[in-house]
Formats: C-alpha cells, structure tokens, sequence
C-alpha cells in the first residue's frame, strides 16, 4: 500500500496529529520525539501543538525543533475545549487526537497512515481504543452510533481515541460542547446520519505517569457529566434505553475503581473528590452507592490485611 502523496502535500497531509496541552514541556516533549522515532516522511502527517497556557518555553522548543510540519499554536481555549481548538489548526485530511501524556509505540504512526488510507474512500467515524476491547480483535465494525456506544461504554470518554475527517470539521460548528467532554460531543455529533463506526483496537501509545493531571471533580464528572450526554442520546433516539442500561452497568464498575485507586488506595489531591454521595446517586439508587462503599472497603481491608500478614511473615523469617 502506498503512501506517497503528491507536491502539494505539505499542505494538506495525509494526517494531523493535534495535541491539545496546557503547556505540559515535560510531557509534551517525550510525546514528540515519540512521533519522530517513528522515521516516517514528513510530508505524510503533520503534528499539531495547541496550547491553552501560552507557554513560551514550550514555543521555542517547537519553533526550534528544526521539523517543518511540526506546529505549535497559542489558543484560547479554556480546559478541555481546548481539544477543538487543536482540531480547528489541523490541515491533514484525517485528524487524530494525541493525549499529551502519550508515547507512541513503535510503529504506530505507520499503522494509523496505513488506516486512513484504506478508508479514504468508505470515511468511517474512526475512534482508536487503544487495545480496551481486549483479546486479538484489530477493528470492530459498529452500523450506528447505537452499537458503537454499546461496545465502547465509558470508554466513550476517552481523550486520546477520537477522530475526525476534515470534511466532518464542518458538522461541528454550531454544535454545543460539552466542557469536560468536548471530545466524546466531537464523537456523537460529528456524524448526524446515518453512518458506520470504526472501533480500531491496536495499541498505539502508553501514557506517562498522570499523578496531578486532575483539578477537576472525579465522581460528578463521570457518574452525573457523563451520564447526562446519554441520557440526550436516548431522549434524541440516537441510543436505546438497553445501550443506556448496559453503559450504565459499566460504568458502575468503573466508579468502583475510582473509589477504590483514588480514595482509598492512591488519594490523588489533584482530583476534587467532594460530594461524592450526591454525584453517585444521581443516577444510582442508595443502595448501589452504599454497596460500592461496602465492596471497596471490604476489598480495601482485605488488602491491607494481607499486607500485614505479609509483613509478620518475613519479620517471623528473619527471627528464625
């Protein structure tokens, strides 16, 4: 499969690679050279710098970088909504989010290229899950957004997999984002027919240490912000109430975790954790919220009682 592209090419990439940060130098820059481990043509994709700081230390290390389809742009953009002002500075004909946080794996800036040419013609909505659907799967053919949510759940939520055709850019623009997740808006209104999705399931990128990369309320965000998005799908018909009752399911799960890595286990202080009770009951009754309390302290004080039996053990083994 070819991937040359014509004269013209430095204008119009085959790819965009946008990176939305907020000023980030010490991620953001092992994500770059990430991308340019890759050893690709440089005429074949462009990468994006979009950053809602304004950092300068960060422009001039992008400006001297010494790669002409590297860019870095100032924006205005206030959070997470920064995400669109990255999409806005793209020329590629396929735009891909990069998390700052994400080191590209070897070979997978090829594999994305190789992607978008395939699909070139057909122009599927493409979300990269990053290797979630587990097992061997590479790609899962969704024929609406309904099944799309269906297989992807609260991974809907996820940052670094969406994706959108250049043409699609214009579907968005009198669209209301949602500010936690403009990303998961990009996915659901980019495409207002009736289209087919592509989940692309290879891992292409492993994050970086994210300690401190909350500063926003953990449990409202994704058990009330989240939850309030499908319920408008639902309303608008564009998701059924078995798609709602099967993400909801999942989602539970991964409250539950959060609790259990985030309150008791690792306490994260960049993350607002307040308010807990009211975010989970929102759309959880009381007895889902108290059995998620028993369920991680339960499983929080077997673990600690473990790692006391543990302790005895080897302090009984020196004494010996």
């Amino acid at each position: 499969m070819s991937m040359k592209k014509d004269a013209n090419s430095v204008n119009n990439p085959i790819l965009s690679l946008c990176i939305p940060t907020n000023g980030a130098v010490n991620w953001v820059v092992p994500v770059i050279e990430s991308i340019y481990a890759q050893k690709c043509e440089d005429e074949l994709f462009e990468v994006i710098i979009s950053d809602n700081v304004k950092n300068i230390e960060l422009k001039e290390i992008v400006n001297n970088y010494g790669k002409s389809n590297l860019h870095y742009f100032p924006s205005d953009s206030q959070g997470f909504l920064n995400i669109v002002s990255s999409f806005q500075s793209a020329k590629g004909d396929f735009c891909k989010l990069i998390n700052h946080r994400a080191i590209m794996k070897e070979g997978a800036l090829q594999n994305l290229l190789a992607l978008i040419i395939k699909h070139k013609d057909d122009q599927p909505v493409i979300y990269c899950t990053n290797g979630v659907l587990g097992g061997s799967i590479d790609t899962v053919c969704c024929r609406d957004l309904n099944e799309l949510v269906w297989n992807l759940h609260y991974y809907c939520t996820a940052m670094g997999g969406i994706g959108i055709w250049r043409k699609d850019i214009q579907n968005l623009k009198d669209v209301e984002y949602n500010k936690m997740f403009p990303n998961t808006t990009i996915l659901f209104e980019q495409r207002r027919i009736p289209s087919t999705y592509l989940l692309y399931n290879r891992i292409l990128s492993e994050e970086q240490n994210g300690k401190g990369k909350g500063c926003y309320n953990l449990f409202h965000t994704f058990a009330v912000v989240f939850p309030d998005m499908l319920q408008d799908l639902k309303q608008r018909g564009r998701i059924t109430q078995q798609t709602f009752e099967k993400v909801m399911g999942d989602l539970y799960g991964c409250l539950l975790n959060f609790y259990m890595n985030y309150v008791l286990w690792n306490p994260d202080k960049s993350f607002d954790l307040s308010n807990i009770h009211r975010s989970i009951t929102t759309y959880y009754s009381e007895y889902d919220y108290w059995l998620l309390i028993f369920r991680c302290y339960g499983s929080y004080y077997r673990g600690k009682f473990y790692q006391l039996m543990i302790k005895i053990r080897n302090v009984v083994r020196k004494i010996i």
